[in-house]
């Protein structure tokens, strides 16, 4: 009994040791891995600058350097000059102030005379100015074309010149125009616009606006119109133009008032144009050619046979009779001439 007792005895104490050893074993193995994996972090951490301690220096106990200044006594004279020359002045040379001609009398700023001063003044009557060349005045050059053009009172306005006729100034504004079948693109008046801005001194240019049919009165303003042919526009391909009671009373009051159009396509095209003009101006109207002598042939260049590329010698004139003339726009298509 005694022997098991004992022997039970040691197999706790072994028990015991061997937990001992293997508690102190794994936290010291632990605390290696620990230690390892830090080293490990360390390693990843990219090496970062940083600047070296100050080395401190050993502190110096130096004395001062005792000064003693020097001071004279009143009673004692003064150090003289040994070089004459260096001997500067005490006292400033007297200046004499000019004395003033005549005697001002003072008075206060902006007041009035003492005494009032009567003067006859002869008025410029009214009937001997005269007429004022407003173009020549020097106060016109405050009122700046740029800025007219900017505000688009009037769409236009050009200034005839004295010496030339092709020196002319002011500008132009050109109107964007959507009709059905016909209209102003933005391309073709941009480069009309161009070729204004190249050979004159007007400035020309396209307002952004485009008006879709010809009912605004803003319209009137314009002194020209183009309606060029357009065929995608068109939805029905047997009627290429069409203009509503509206459009031409309008279109009737822009001729009638000077307004001018400019059309131009086929020759179909062409002579529905011509049918639309007879029913608005009416039959007090007359289609006829414009001669070789109108303005509009001499008003820049000269042009006494016609524009370039018009034949004008197919055009007949015929007193009495109405005709209409009109330039084609394919060469293979011939001069139409109508008559009634």
């Amino acid at each position: 009994m005694r022997r098991h007792r004992t022997a039970y005895i040691c197999l706790l104490a072994s028990l015991l040791l061997h937990l001992t050893a293997l508690y102190l074993g794994d936290h010291l193995w632990r605390d290696e891995l620990d230690a390892e994996a830090f080293r490990v972090r360390l390693a990843r951490i990219p090496p970062q600058f940083k600047p070296p301690r100050p080395i401190p220096l050993p502190r110096l106990d130096i004395e001062a350097l005792k000064v003693e200044m020097e001071y004279l006594r009143t009673d004692q004279p003064a150090v003289s000059v040994r070089d004459p020359n260096l001997e500067s002045e005490t006292t400033p040379p007297e200046i004499k102030a000019p004395t003033a001609p005549l005697a001002l009398r003072e008075i206060a700023v902006g007041a009035k005379e003492d005494a009032p001063i009567l003067e006859r003044v002869e008025m410029i009557s009214p009937s001997s100015l005269g007429l004022a060349d407003s173009v020549g005045m020097a106060s016109m050059d405050l009122l700046r074309i740029e800025d007219m053009a900017r505000a688009n009172k009037e769409h236009a306005a050009v200034i005839p010149s004295r010496a030339t006729r092709r020196d002319l100034s002011g500008y132009v504004n050109f109107t964007q125009l959507r009709v059905y079948g016909a209209g102003s693109g933005r391309g073709a008046l941009d480069a009309l616009s161009r070729y204004l801005r190249d050979h004159t001194h007007l400035l020309a240019q396209v307002r952004d606006k485009t008006y879709q049919y010809f009912v605004s009165e803003q319209l009137l303003k314009d002194p020209v119109h183009f309606l060029f042919e357009d065929t995608l526009s068109a939805y029905d391909p047997n009627v290429l133009t069409k203009f509503s009671a509206e459009e031409k009373a309008l279109l009737g009051r822009y001729l009638r008032e000077g307004g001018f159009l400019f059309i131009d396509g086929t020759n179909r095209y062409l002579r529905e144009m011509k049918d639309h003009l007879r029913e608005i101006l009416g039959s007090e109207a007359r289609l006829a050619p414009v001669p070789t002598s109108h303005p509009i042939y001499h008003s820049f260049y000269e042009f006494g046979g016609g524009f370039p590329g018009e034949d004008r010698s197919r055009s007949r004139y015929m007193e009495g009779n109405r005709s209409w003339y009109y330039p084609t726009n394919n060469r293979n298509d011939l001069l139409a001439l109508q008559e009634e």
